[in-house]
């Protein structure tokens, strides 16, 4: 495991390089994105663990018992019940 800050240098040095040849291209006005490396600067693996972990407490939420939970269960009730109707006339 690399030690904490030991890609920063190398980070500051390819952004460096690619704002040089951004430069060089004057009619574009388009920012250079910010490496990876840099300090402050979330990787797409912590992107995805953020989101992973989102998407844990909204199933923990739903299990809960929300109101659109309930809402669903009292409309599939009443779908049900219709059709039980219909068998019955049928």
């Amino acid at each position: 495991m690399a030690k904490w800050g030991s890609e920063h240098p190398r980070g500051m040095l390819l952004q460096g390089l690619s704002e040089i040849r951004g430069s060089m291209y004057t009619s574009s006005n388009v920012a250079q994105p910010t490496q990876y490396g840099i300090y402050g600067t979330i990787t797409p693996g912590e992107v995805a663990e953020s989101r992973r972990e989102n998407a844990y407490g909204m199933d923990e939420e739903r299990s809960s018992g929300s109101v659109l939970d309930s809402r669903l269960a009292a409309a599939e009730s009443r779908a049900d019940r219709g059709r039980e109707m219909s068998l019955e006339r049928g």
